[in-house]
């Protein structure tokens, strides 16, 4: 759906978008709608519309646009509930800040905020601007705020970094993570912080990197990225992390950078040979550290994104037998927490089944259910 455009109407003193007013908060001079109404408008028409708000205005101050996930019918700007997300006017351009509470001021700073979101943000296009701290009737919160990119984008674009940066600051404040926030610590140099969490079904912790000069370490390294593109969710392999298993579970301990860099290239290629068909969106990523005690060298992050139903299963080419490599052979297997199942035959052999019928059928699958995909041959 085409973009549509913010206006403001001089004479009336109104924002519309298409034909629905945007309302003002009685108490305060900040403009409120649900995201269902103005998720598809622009960016720069947003940015037009408050600047001509406010022409004229002796006392200016920021105009807001605070954004609610109440439903636009019966929606009242008084009442509504709000997202710790809102899109704001000053005099360098458009800014999305959002509200972090019930924090530490005594553990997080401007500068350590600006390191969390900065990977996050370069992905994105945005720059950091600052982070607020306060106090309020003994209530401890930050306000953080970014300038986005505004050409081309939308409202629904600016709420999507700021649930992004909701999600990552929260996570950092009360130890939640996901593989795309551990992702985007790992980036920021803060792999740190993932000391003391446990493997899961979307993090796996490696101490040692993998012998790609064989086939045994590239099948390895495909099985366990395998491992994640055929669960249900996102998953995060880091190398350079030491665990230690207790009653069963695995737990990171420590980290342990390698003193050169992992080829990213080389890592990249293995896991394109040997797993069909490819992964979207995969990311390879070196990233140099120093550590709390003062060691510096590398460590590897990929990032495996939740892939699409119709792509699975993931195949690798070759399997590990006892301590022989069989080339000419497959394998699939699935990650549940952090261990790993292997696809069983039946289940297998139901998908083919299924996928040979609908061949011989003639039957072209409706949008949303999976497409048959011919092998390669070995």
């Amino acid at each position: 759906m085409a973009a549509q455009k913010f206006r403001y109407l001089k004479r009336t003193g109104k924002i519309f978008l298409g034909k629905k007013e945007m309302l003002v908060d009685d108490d305060r001079d900040n403009w409120r709608m649900p995201m269902e109404t103005v998720g598809t408008g622009s960016l720069a028409s947003l940015t037009t519309a408050l600047r001509s708000s406010t022409e004229g205005d002796h006392y200016w101050t920021s105009p807001e646009l605070h954004l609610s996930t109440y439903p636009e019918d019966g929606f009242d700007p008084r009442y509504g509930s709000f997202h710790p997300i809102h899109i704001g006017l000053d005099t360098n351009g458009l800014y999305i800040e959002v509200n972090i509470g019930d924090i530490d001021l005594n553990e997080v700073d401007e500068h350590i905020i600006g390191a969390h979101l900065r990977p996050m943000l370069d992905r994105v296009g945005a720059q950091f601007i600052q982070a607020i701290f306060d106090v309020s009737n003994g209530y401890a919160y930050m306000e953080v705020q970014v300038r986005p990119l505004v050409r081309g984008k939308t409202v629904r674009d600016a709420w999507q970094i700021g649930e992004d940066m909701v999600e990552l600051l929260t996570c950092i404040n009360n130890g939640h993570l996901t593989a795309e926030t551990a992702f985007d610590l790992t980036l920021a140099g803060k792999v740190e912080l993932l000391v003391g969490h446990r493997e899961s079904d979307w993090l796996e912790a490696k101490s040692l990197g993998y012998d790609l000069d064989g086939d045994a370490g590239q099948i390895e390294l495909a099985q366990d990225v395998a491992r994640f593109a055929n669960g249900s969710t996102s998953g995060l392999l880091v190398i350079g992390l030491a665990t230690k298993k207790s009653k069963g579970i695995e737990t990171i301990t420590s980290v342990l950078p390698s003193g050169t860099a992992f080829p990213e290239s080389r890592y990249l290629g293995a896991i394109d040979r040997k797993l069909f068909p490819p992964i979207a969106g995969i990311k390879v990523q070196n990233v140099q550290i120093i550590t709390k005690d003062g060691r510096a060298g590398h460590i590897l992050a990929i990032l495996v994104p939740a892939q699409p139903e119709e792509s699975k299963p993931l195949l690798v080419h070759g399997a590990i037998v006892g301590a022989k490599v069989e080339g000419a052979f497959i394998s699939i297997i699935q990650r549940r927490g952090e261990e790993s199942i292997p696809t069983r035959p039946e289940a297998i052999h139901a998908t083919i089944a299924a996928g040979r019928a609908l061949l011989r059928q003639g039957k072209i699958p409706r949008e949303g259910q999976p497409t048959p995909v011919a092998l390669p041959p070995s």
